[in-house]
């Protein structure tokens, strides 16, 4: 016991030793007969709680009245009641009224079809539910009648059972959708409860009496044979057992089968209201149960069980029961809403019943069968073997109140920690203030002078000569003895504080294992104890989750296993592993802890989140709550037993529950996952639309709502979900609703799956595509435009610096040309000038010669200076510059007497800009064509040509000579002309035919 518990205890000391209810004060012991006949003036069906869970309007449900129940292809629960359809996802109701569709709220019948349409019979006529469009659909063809039952054949026939109108025939897709079995050729005219089809023929179940129509295949006629089974009592309804090939029917007056033409009554030993059979149904194992107006009746082999509003039931009037997929019984009752019950494996006891005290903490089952239960301030209860089997029977008188368990009397303290058996079979008593031991009918407490010790928590003997006792505050004693129930007999050895390197005082158990060894738990870890007295200490350096430890015991394996605050500790080899919640313990408070002796590698833990089911194989964890049928999530130090019916008895803060393992199928079917809602920045979409599962980008808020579905453990459902596009690892979450802000542009697929509290997962994967458009300056043409744009800006760029390049560099060509002109031009021509006035003076003959050299040198130089200056300046970079340029030349060079000079240059545009290197070199190479025409043409005709087409520059110089001389015309001059036009990566043709003519074809850059 922690020390939370250990202050309740104290606290419950005086709270409820008033409440203590000492039935039998003058007897300590009832005999077999004793026992019986106290029974028979018993109510004990007011004893018991089993696994019932209720909802009702406080849950949401529209109404209490619960007329009929189905659940559906996608497992949600529906419920009809007096006012609207509810579904149920077992946490919430959704409820459809008027407004959604319903011509009237009073729901009388559902049914399931093959094609997953959720049929509905009201009091206004038919209706049918879309589970794909959420939305509910009046039937027109069919009268607007009170419609009770419901049933599709194997025709896909819709019959439909009317409560004053006999029965319709609806087949939707028929040419004649709508046939009416006249009511005038049958011999009823009551309500048609059920119809339910055999292999040869229909079964009617009316108010008045059962029908047989044959033969069963027909179609739009209405002629068919009609005999009579029973008109005896009132019908209420009826089922088919296909394994037995049986028809249940329940009535009025009880239960009847009706098998291969034989119609059989069934008495049942139940009082006149739970004869009255309203509704029937069949368990995964074939078992008949019956609801009635004074209970739940269940049909077993070992004898009828009666469920009544004592164990749990909210209302004992029931409409309608139905069988989900997971197994669990749904009752609908008239006033109390939904009933749930989960199962007949846990039966719970707490104050208000039978128990003294709802603290529990101990049991021990005695030889005769009896279980003696210990509770912290109600002393110790007798549970005898013959009431315990009598309360699981329907042989129980029920004329009186509530009944408390016999206490024990003679207890020195009715502060109970624990009970156990000693090698002789007497059952020994360990309580907060004494120790005791029942012999003979009698409590023997051992008086303090021999035993000073209190707070007793646990008590073993390791042979017939030592008794180990662990206490709450004096550690560990060792009680040596010749006789047991002589303590003057008694060598008392006391393990505490006061004996070097011993962790603490407060011990909580004991154990000795195959080997011999003793382990201890203690508040300061767990103590290994070997036979020579050496002992150490497991704590937080050695790996052990929590120091504060509740208990040890031995596994079938020779490992040792401590249960802690912190989770769990298991010691083998030497070696300690820890296990805990991030392990996947669901709750790290353990109490107790048991080897299940049919299946070694299942664990039983007591922990404050209800018991644990540990498999070792698999290292996984099932938790039974509350929610699945306990008394409390809070267990109890110590206080575990397993009967010699192998049943479990757990003792917790508010009471006791008796779980039996074997009827347990746990929550054994995977749930179910749906996504109901999906919101894109606020805005609801439909999942299925893909079209509008689309944002922009600066609205990427993703919201999205899901359900698990499952009914045995709603509250234990865990989801884990992901999404992709922006999370491959999947995440855990409780939550059903999930928030995604300032998603980033892209696609996504959220993704969920539902986990039950089995570990179980979800076979279906729900799932969502959605995708966030991304904003115009991250599309595709944007970054292309983006591009051309850069680019243009480069171009402008490198085309304004080329521009100011050329500008800079025409304003130094002009700059260069002026200077050579101005400078080294009128220098040359001033020495030319010299030398002529030199020259018109008397001088001597050698310096006339001379001086003339110098003034012809001088002026050639002027004349290539005149050249170069014109190539460099920028103001002569036209065509018109060039062309008169050439003309000059040409004029300058040729004697107009003798030659004919003609000029084609009328195509060109004199004003475009030429490249300097074309027009320099074109220029020369025309000037030394014409050269050559002086120097070696004896013709009269000169020819200059220029013309631009499909930017090729083409030059043409030709004459009417003759080819005289023509080996002169190959030396420096016709190399100059064909490097100059390499240089233009232009094309140099000479021809010497008839007439002489220099071609050349120079392409011109942009």
């Amino acid at each position: 016991m922690n020390y939370k518990k250990e202050i309740l205890f104290d606290e419950a000391k005086k709270t409820h030793r008033s409440l203590i209810l000492r039935i039998y004060q003058t007897i300590f012991f009832l005999g077999k007969w004793g026992i019986v006949f106290l029974l028979s003036y018993v109510d004990v069906t007011s004893a018991q709680e089993y696994a019932f869970r209720n909802y009702s309007i406080v849950q949401g449900l529209s109404e209490s009245v619960v007329n009929t129940l189905i659940q559906d292809e996608k497992g949600y629960i529906w419920m009809g009641t007096g006012f609207g359809l509810n579904r149920f996802d077992g946490h919430n109701f959704t409820i459809y009224l008027q407004e959604d569709g319903l011509k009237s709220t009073q729901i009388n019948i559902l049914y399931l079809s093959v094609d997953d349409k959720i049929w509905i019979g009201t009091s206004q006529g038919l209706h049918w539910y879309s589970p794909t469009k959420d939305s509910i659909h009046y039937v027109s063809e069919v009268p607007a009648y009170a419609i009770i039952s419901l049933f599709e054949d194997s025709q896909n026939r819709l019959w439909l059972g009317t409560e004053e109108h006999g029965i319709y025939l609806y087949s939707p897709k028929s040419t004649k959708p709508l046939t009416h079995l006249n009511p005038s050729t049958l011999t009823f005219n009551g309500p048609v409860r059920k119809i339910i089809e055999t292999d040869t023929s229909y079964l009617l179940i009316s108010r008045t009496g059962i029908y047989e129509l044959g033969p069963k295949i027909f179609s739009d006629s209405t002629s068919f044979d009609m005999s009579v089974i029973s008109e005896e009592t009132r019908y209420r309804d009826a089922i088919l057992d296909t394994n037995n090939n049986v028809v249940w029917i329940g009535s009025r007056d009880g239960l009847y089968s009706y098998k291969e033409g034989q119609f059989t009554f069934h008495k049942l030993n139940t009082s006149n209201l739970a004869s009255r059979i309203q509704s029937l149904a069949l368990d995964q194992d074939g078992t008949l149960w019956m609801g009635t107006e004074d209970g739940l009746l269940h049909q077993r082999e070992d004898g009828l069980i009666r469920y009544g509003s004592q164990d749990g039931m909210s209302n004992t009037l029931i409409n309608n029961l139905y069988f989900d997929k997971e197994g669990i019984l749904w009752i609908g009752t008239y006033g109390g809403g939904a009933n749930v019950f989960l199962g007949e494996y846990v039966v719970n006891y707490d104050l208000s019943n039978t128990l003294s005290n709802n603290l529990v903490t101990g049991f021990i089952e005695q030889e005769n069968g009896d279980l003696w239960i210990g509770s912290y301030g109600g002393g110790v209860q007798i549970l005898s073997k013959e009431y315990s089997d009598l309360i699981t029977s329907s042989n129980v008188p029920q004329e009186l109140g509530p009944f408390k368990w016999p206490q024990l009397e003679g207890l020195a303290d009715q502060r109970v920690y624990h009970l156990s058996e000693d090698p002789y079979g007497t059952t020994w008593i360990g309580m907060r203030d004494a120790l005791g031991y029942v012999k003979n009918n009698r409590v023997e407490t051992i008086a303090e002078l021999y035993f000073p010790y209190r707070k007793i928590r646990h008590i073993r003997w390791s042979n017939s000569s030592t008794m180990w006792v662990s206490t709450y505050d004096h550690g560990l004693i060792k009680v040596d003895y010749t006789d047991l129930y002589n303590p003057e007999t008694w060598t008392i050895n006391q393990y505490s504080t006061q004996i070097p390197s011993w962790p603490s005082n407060t011990i909580l158990k004991s154990i000795e294992d195959k080997k011999g060894t003793i382990w201890v738990a203690t508040y300061s870890g767990v103590v290994e104890m070997k036979r020579d007295g050496r002992f150490r200490t497991w704590g937080l350096a050695e790996g052990i989750p929590n120091i504060s430890v509740m208990g040890v015991i031995e596994d079938s394996q020779g490992s040792i296993w401590a249960h802690t605050f912190g989770g769990l500790a298991r010691i083998s080899d030497n070696e300690l592993m820890a296990i805990t919640e991030k392990d996947g313990l669901p709750s790290r408070v353990c109490y107790f802890l048991y080897e299940d002796p049919q299946k070694s590698n299942l664990l039983w833990i007591g922990t404050n989140g209800g018991l644990i089911q540990y498999n070792l194989d698999g290292n996984t964890f099932k938790a039974i709550t509350q929610e699945e049928g306990l008394i409390s999530d809070e267990m109890n130090l110590g206080a575990f037993y397993e009967d010699s019916q192998g049943q479990y008895w757990l003792g917790t803060v508010e009471g006791l529950s008796k779980f039996n393992p074997k009827k347990y199928r746990g929550n054994e079917k995977p749930p179910r996952i749906h996504i109901e809602e999906v919101l894109l920045s606020g805005f609801n979409v439909d999942p299925l639309d893909t079209k509008k599962l689309q944002m922009d980008y600066n609205q990427n808020f993703f919201e999205v709502g899901f359900i698990g579905l499952n009914y045995t453990a709603p509250d234990q459902l865990y989801y884990r979900y992901r999404l992709l596009g922006l999370e491959e690892q999947w995440q855990q979450t409780k939550n059903t609703t999930l928030r995604y802000p300032s998603l980033s542009s892209g696609d996504y697929i959220f993704q969920v799956q539902a986990v039950n509290s089995n570990g179980l997962i979800s076979e279906e994967l729900a799932q969502i595509q959605f995708k966030v458009n991304p904003p115009y300056y991250q599309s595709l043409w944007f970054w292309i435009g983006i591009l051309i744009l850069i680019g243009w800006v480069l171009y402008l760029i490198r085309r304004t610096t080329k521009i100011t390049k050329l500008v800079d560099m025409e304003r130094m060509r002009v700059r260069i040309a002026s200077d050579l002109h101005d400078d080294v031009g009128a220098s040359l021509t001033e020495i030319a000038l010299q030398s002529d006035f030199l020259l018109a003076d008397t001088v001597q003959q050698e310096l006339k010669e001379s001086l003339s050299q110098i003034g012809r040198q001088c002026r050639k130089i002027v004349g290539s200076l005149d050249d170069i200056v014109w190539s460099i300046d920028a103001r002569n970079d036209s065509f018109g510059d060039l062309t008169d340029r050439i003309q000059d030349y040409a004029l300058a060079i040729l004697d107009t007497t003798q030659f004919d000079i003609e000029y084609a240059f009328d195509s060109l545009p004199m004003d475009k800009k030429i490249p300097v290197e074309i027009r320099e070199n074109t220029y020369l190479i025309i000037k030394e064509a014409l050269n050559n025409v002086v120097k070696y043409s004896n013709g009269d005709r000169v020819s200059i040509g220029l013309r631009l087409q499909d930017n090729i520059l083409s030059t043409v110089v030709s004459d009417n000579g003759s080819n005289v001389n023509n080996s002169k015309k190959t030396g420096h001059g016709l190399r100059n002309m064909k490097m100059r036009a390499q240089r233009m990566n232009g094309m140099l043709k000479i021809q010497n035919n008839k007439d002489f003519s220099v071609s050349l074809q120079v392409p011109l850059n942009n």
